[in-house]
């Protein structure tokens, strides 16, 4: 993954960034825009000379003028980007789109058929944050980014990041603007807000040193020493992620190319799903999470002769499918390994009597698997899970409706109804029946009864 540093339009940040020995910048045209008065004079050699650097807009609804100007700035001095991202609007009413510039349109999540206009006419694209942060549109672009294509994410996160090609990042200088604390420790970044900043500081001490910056200047904190932190820190979260081997890494260098060429064509997933990287499987097969387990039964016939018999009931596959780049605990888990399948698996093991009903089961199984997940997920971020909790509860659920199914026990429940003259009792017992359990074991006076009701 090509990791771009935002904020360079601040002389500040970019100051930080050059003494951190980071060549890779982004410039946002917004913020620029309220800097500097002549943009056409800001991209000179003195200021960018020696680095790669990208001007991108943060909206929608960013005006073209700017970046031109800026850019004819950059060209006329002999520094142009590596790319301009910006709104497709940008390539359509300029000369971005059909210029040696390598112009990459932003996709706004909304509809997938532009998604796969602009992949083929710039076999690129980049998300803003707000695509980035919906499950469900990011997914779909890291599926339409085919070989050879590059897909980029404008974003402040720091999580999600194993799909994209490229990434511009302006979280890097929270650290600045809101008293945030970044460090890589081991194998994923931790970020922590300024809340009792010095304990969670001190459990990072060891790592902390490790990248080369002063602890005590961190406790007190420096803001160089904290910025440095969190530039080393995300250097080795994009070192982590690595490139990736089915897309384009890094963005083109436009000094050598014309327009890009990406003739992959596009899946259109019309007759095939997706379930990893390296095979496509046909529309009508098994579910990869469940299998079939073949059993031996034995039952008897109505002479009591014993037969047995080979029958399939459903199972759960104990092996997961999760992947590192893509399951939500890749920063916490301790054998994160970029690429890779989950290290762990469920060995959920249910059994019971040889007629149950494999679904039902497969179905507690896959609860079981649900529960003791979370709970894993419990242990490696030590921070409770009220969910876990109630898909205990659905279990316990799940268990009890599974005993009633198999309850065989005979009971027999009876409810009457009856008007007319002659009892239920007399009716279904005899005439007598009725009459006799009217009678009281002990007669009662009648001067007693009658002194009862005139007390009352």
């Amino acid at each position: 993954m090509m990791l771009y540093f935002a904020g360079a339009e601040s002389p500040s940040h970019l100051n930080t960034l050059k003494a951190e020995g980071v060549t890779s910048v982004a410039v946002n045209v917004t913020a620029l825009s309220r800097r500097v008065k002549d943009l056409g004079d800001w991209a000179t050699r003195e200021r960018l000379d020696g680095l790669e650097w990208i001007l991108y807009a943060d909206s929608p609804d960013t005006a073209w003028e700017s970046a031109l100007m800026v850019l004819d700035g950059a060209i006329r001095n002999g520094v142009p980007p590596e790319a301009v991202v910006g709104p497709p609007s940008w390539g359509e009413q300029t000369w971005l789109g059909d210029s040696d510039l390598f112009f990459v349109p932003t996709w706004d999540g909304d509809d997938n058929a532009a998604l796969r206009g602009l992949l083929e006419q710039y076999s690129a694209v980049f998300l803003p944050d707000t695509v980035v942060a919906d499950a469900q549109a990011s997914r779909t672009a890291q599926a339409a980014v085919g070989r050879g294509m590059v897909l980029g994410a404008l974003t402040g996160r720091s999580k999600g990041l194993e799909g994209y090609n490229v990434v511009i990042s302006s979280a890097w200088w929270a650290v600045q603007k809101h008293g945030e604390t970044q460090v890589w420790d081991r194998n994923r970044l931790h970020r922590y807000n300024s809340e009792d900043k010095l304990s969670k500081r001190q459990q990072h001490r060891s790592a902390i040193e490790l990248l080369g910056v002063d602890f005590d200047a961190v406790l007190a904190d420096d803001a160089a020493a904290m910025a440095r932190l969190a530039i080393r820190s995300w250097v080795m979260l994009a070192q982590s992620i690595g490139p990736r081997q089915d897309r384009q890494d890094p963005l083109p260098n436009t000094s050598e190319v014309n327009t890009p060429d990406f003739s992959r064509p596009l899946d259109d997933g019309s007759e095939v799903m997706r379930v990893d990287s390296d095979r496509v499987v046909g529309r009508h097969v098994m579910l990869p999470v469940i299998g079939l387990e073949h059993m031996a039964v034995t039952h008897k016939d109505m002479d009591g002769d014993e037969h047995s018999a080979v029958v399939e009931t459903l199972s759960v596959n104990t092996e997961s499918l999760r992947r590192c780049d893509t399951c939500s605990l890749s920063l916490q888990c301790p054998s994160f390994a970029p690429g890779e399948r989950c290290a762990y698996n469920i060995p959920v093991v249910i059994r019971s009597k040889d007629q149950l009903q494999g679904v039902l089961r497969a179905m507690v199984e896959v609860q079981t698997q649900r529960v003791l997940f979370q709970r894993f997920g419990e242990e490696v971020t030590g921070t409770p899970d009220p969910d876990v909790g109630k898909e205990m509860d659905r279990l316990f659920n799940m268990v009890e409706k599974w005993k009633d199914i198999e309850d065989n026990r005979d009971t027999l429940e009876v409810s009457v109804k009856a008007k007319g003259q002659m009892g239920m009792l007399s009716r279904l017992f005899g005439s007598k029946v009725g009459s006799n359990a009217m009678v009281l074991d002990t007669p009662i006076p009648s001067d007693a009864v009658i002194g009862t009701m005139t007390n009352g």
